[in-house]
């Protein structure tokens, strides 16, 4: 090791921080939320390059000033003067998405200022090619590029900026992360390349609508030695910290609806010395109520904003390899427990309501719920008990025996109608008795077309793989297939349109087959989920008016629409929105998933659903016999696909491989 590499290790600290509490923690943090330049470290630029995973920052002439050290450590640098950001995206789908929402396929832009932050080896690199001294340069500059990015992350991304670099400083052999902001004549952009991320180089920009502003994921791709001879990158890459998670979730809720939650999750770290993970939550907690403790029961220093819909938790000592640890959160909330018009409580966060990690990481869920005693409470898994305790009803639920992505729960004053769907399991639909439009009539329709559609798959795909499968109203527009526990818009139980009220609860229903029984991968994959969805639903309408006069047509109905829907530019979306950025099929493959609402476009819910069912229906015509009349080539291709994949996550390219066998 040469003497001035030795002295820069030195400089820069000799690593991670191992034991400390929570309240030094916070201090840490804090001391990221505050970090400015070292004016006592400055030095004159001409033509250094800075390169991630093949995208490069040119700085050409200027000032760079390294950031104000914590533990011993340079975590940023800010520059000002003259550069060029240049990035050339690997394939042709991140080009045409650059080129939507910048104008150019490859960025080849010059910039004025920039801040680096990173917890990777960039302090070491301009530490071994600069020389440093004060030089009292544009100092009023280098302060305003970190109090900029601060407010920016803060109040754009509703993220802790703290988050954004202590877990780096605390567990440096896991996160090597840096990040870029810079201002060009293209807009103001973030480039992220962080490793631990499936994707791990992002390119994020400040975009203005009619709506407001907001920052846009332009590109998400792979470091460039990951693609080998794919243009799309490794498959089924799985970067989780921790796997084998169990939850016990306790949920207790008052007569006013304010709602104490108490989550206790048990994991295994896949990584060794792991010092803090981050969770979605819902946003509106009550904050000075938030406690978050270790399995040994020492409190844990967390962060989040008031409104922010993620919360990190830092560990007080690293965690080892391979035990299994524990966490325990306490906190209220005032606002996750609505009331409707009407009088009746609803859940604003069903899927937020807890502390959920990772993407759709699959967990083992046990539930235990207190709410008013007049009400009744429906939760996903299995009942094991119920009583009554003074004024509140106490109920227990079991769903270890099938790990899922997600758990949620609905309680009210319900009307319950009851049948059986193939194979004996017991089908409940609920209703709010509050509710003045509601009609018994259209209830007992809504459990016809579940158990119908319930049936149809079963029988057809895969046995229906929970033991119960209940169906409750929620004041909404929209559904939720959770597992074995539906949330169905109010208007399933009102209006009566067929074709496609009864579509929509036969997609919900379908869910339960695409979604849980296979998942998705990640956001490129979610297709496989909402058009299949999509498509099986307007198969149940095939089917169940097949010997209609006045609605046999229907399900070619259905399929013109998708198409339709798919063709179309301008207009209304398909939720019957009116929006000036519909491009239809323009807009981009459905490989895109939720990156197809953007600034330029909103054909998420064009491309997904319609295009994906669309995409079924293409299928089906290939593998159809005309001269039998017969689509069991098809129907076979699909109970491949769920057999191939049962309790797992599939990508896209998992189902090319089966259409293809087919």
């Amino acid at each position: 090791m040469s003497p001035r590499l030795l002295i820069i290790l030195i400089l820069l600290g000799a690593g991670a921080v191992c034991g400390a509490d929570h309240n030094y923690l916070g201090s840490l943090a804090d001391s990221v939320d505050a970090i400015g330049p070292d004016l006592s470290r400055q030095a004159r630029v001409e033509n250094l390059l800075l390169e991630r995973a093949g995208v490069k920052f040119l700085l050409e002439k200027g000032v760079l000033t390294l950031s104000e050290t914590i533990c011993g450590r340079v975590v940023g640098a800010s520059f000002v003067g003259k550069g060029r950001f240049q990035m050339v995206p690997p394939n042709r789908i991140e080009k045409f998405a650059l080129a939507k929402l910048c104008q150019d396929s490859t960025a080849d832009w010059e910039f004025g200022n920039v801040l680096f932050l990173f917890t990777d080896s960039t302090a070491i690199e301009l530490l071994s090619k600069l020389q440093f001294d004060s030089l009292d340069a544009k100092i009023g500059k280098h302060f305003d590029l970190y109090d900029r990015c601060i407010k920016y992350v803060e109040k754009e991304f509703q993220s802790s900026f703290p988050a954004w670099l202590l877990p780096g400083l605390l567990q440096p052999h896991l996160s090597r992360s840096f990040m870029a902001d810079f201002e060009c004549l293209r807009g103001r952009f973030f480039f992220l390349y962080e490793p631990n991320e499936v994707e791990e180089v992002q390119l994020w920009k400040h975009a203005r609508t009619s709506d407001g502003s907001y920052p846009e994921l332009v590109n998400s791709f792979h470091s460039p030695d990951q693609y080998g001879d794919s243009k799309w990158g490794p498959e089924h890459e799985d970067k989780d910290l921790i796997d084998s998670l169990d939850y016990f979730l306790d949920v207790q809720i008052s007569q006013s609806s304010v709602t104490r939650i108490s989550a206790e999750l048990s994991f295994i770290p896949r990584v060794d010395s792991l010092r803090s993970l981050y969770f979605r939550i819902y946003p509106k907690l009550v904050e000075e109520s938030i406690v978050v403790l270790d399995a040994a029961g020492d409190t844990l220093y967390w962060d989040k904003l008031k409104d922010e819909g993620t919360i990190t938790v830092y560990f007080n000592d690293p965690l080892p390899l391979g035990e299994r640890a524990g966490l325990k959160f306490s906190y209220n909330s005032k606002r996750l427990i609505q009331q409707t018009p009407w009088g009746s409580p609803y859940l604003a966060g069903a899927t937020t309501w807890y502390p959920r990690y990772g993407h759709m990481t699959r967990a083992k869920h046990r539930l235990r719920f207190s709410c008013p005693e007049h009400y009744t409470m429906l939760s996903v898994g299995t009942k094991t008990s119920e009583r009554v305790e003074g004024d509140q009803r106490i109920t227990e639920w079991d769903l270890s025996d099938y790990p899922v992505a997600v758990a949620s729960f609905n309680y009210g004053a319900f009307e319950r109608d009851t049948a059986l769907i193939y194979g004996g399991i017991p089908l409940e639909v609920y209703g709010g008795k509050s509710h003045g439009a509601f009609s018994g009539k259209l209830r007992e329709a809504v459990l016809l077309d579940l158990a119908a559609s319930a049936s149809i798959f079963s029988a057809e795909l895969a046995p229906y793989p929970f033991d119960k499968l209940w169906a409750t109203e929620i004041p909404a527009a929209h559904g939720q297939g959770l597992p074995g526990l539906l949330h169905l818009a109010w208007a399933s139980f009102d209006i009566k349109r067929a074709g496609y009220t009864d579509a929509f609860v036969a997609h919900e229903v379908a869910h339960q087959w695409w979604g849980h029984i296979l998942g998705w991968d990640s956001y490129h994959d979610q297709w496989l989920s909402e058009g299949f969805a999509e498509y099986m639903a307007g198969w149940y309408i095939k089917r169940k008016y097949q010997d209609s006069k006045l609605y046999r047509n229907r399900f070619q109905e259905l399929v013109e629409e998708w198409r339709e829907d798919i063709l179309e530019s301008g207009g209304l979306t398909r939720s019957g929105r009116r929006t000036a950025y519909k491009e239809g099929n323009d807009a981009g493959p459905i490989w895109l998933g939720q990156r197809l609402v953007s600034s330029a476009s909103a054909d998420y819910f064009t491309l997904v659903y319609s295009k994906g069912a669309y995409v079924l229906y293409m299928l089906r015509m290939l593998m159809y016999d005309f001269a039998d009349h017969d689509e069991s080539r098809f129907i076979d291709m699909l109970k491949d696909f769920l057999a191939s994949y049962y309790w797992q996550e599939a990508a896209t390219s998992d189902f090319v491989r089966i259409a293809e066998k087919h």
